[in-house]
């Protein structure tokens, strides 16, 4: 399906070359409140893959807009579209609490935070999935809280049997998408596995953190992944430790501990666990 995709996003290239931040700003928090619209009026009647194929249809353009503001918007174009997700964020805790809620706000809050992630990592912005690690998802009927990247409701959605049917769904979309072509950097198959399979990765260390159950992926394997190899080079550089401290929520002399504790609790298809230390400290 066309989603016009790409034209949105050269429309926001264009006007971000001439200097003008507003107007992408002011497009994307209208596409935000469209897309709430959209997704609305899916028929909740449906054979479930029919609505996720609908509902990814509609988000392609709005993920036009969010990656490109997120990477060529500076600090306020950034900043909006932390603001933006986080209002999807409060619109999927919004509807959680009702009787028989609908899971598609929180598969569209999954689909857009992952791609965004992996649209960042697969051009070196760390900061972007960390800052992430701060939208929240809200109770309704309580102060309380929930990282979205710690949400049940994101990783193991109703509509699907387990994680790894929602990591497979949103990377069978992507893979067929526009978004490719607006991205350059997923147009080769091994960029594309290679970007998703890290933002899955750092999406499962924070779920894992903290926890005492083991955390399902599907990037966890015989032997180490490349998504694996990257953050281990990663690791190197000052601000992508301090990236990756944020997204635990650690102190960056105690992030190597973190992320080998978080790491040590993933579990991939067939009861593989991690092996050995993500980071080797011995």
């Amino acid at each position: 399906m066309t989603s016009g995709a790409a034209s949105v996003h050269q429309s926001f290239i264009e006007r971000l070359a001439a200097g003008d931040l507003v107007t992408p700003i002011e497009e994307l928090r209208e596409a935000t409140v469209v897309l709430l619209e959209h997704i609305d009026a899916i028929d909740s009647t449906d054979e479930p893959d029919g609505r996720v194929r609908e509902m990814h249809a509609r988000l392609e353009p709005y993920l036009a807009r969010v990656i490109c503001l997120a990477d060529h918007g500076g600090a306020r174009g950034s900043g909006v579209v932390f603001s933006e997700v986080a209002a999807l964020a409060c619109e999927a805790g919004e509807r959680r609490d009702r009787p028989s809620a609908d899971p598609l706000i929180p598969l569209a809050l999954h689909s857009t935070i992952w791609t965004l992630s992996a649209h960042a990592l697969a051009h070196d912005r760390t900061d972007i999935p960390a800052h992430l690690a701060g939208v929240e998802i809200p109770h309704i009927y309580s102060e309380a809280a929930e990282v979205a990247f710690e949400s049940v409701e994101l990783r193991h959605n109703d509509l699907f049997d387990d994680a790894f049917k929602v990591y497979l769904s949103l990377r069978d979309w992507l893979v067929n998408s526009e978004l490719r072509n607006v991205v350059p950097r997923w147009r080769r198959e091994s960029d594309f596995d290679l970007a998703l399979e890290e933002a899955e990765l750092w999406a499962a260390l924070r779920f894992s953190c903290g926890r005492e159950d083991p955390t399902w992926t599907p990037v966890i394997g015989r032997g180490d992944s490349a998504a694996m190899r990257r953050l281990r080079a990663r690791f190197k550089s000052s601000e992508a430790r301090r990236d990756l401290a944020m997204l635990l929520g650690a102190s960056e002399d105690r992030v190597a501990e973190a992320l080998n504790a978080s790491y040590a609790r993933l579990m991939g298809p067939d009861h593989r666990a991690a092996r050995n230390q993500l980071i080797p400290t011995d």
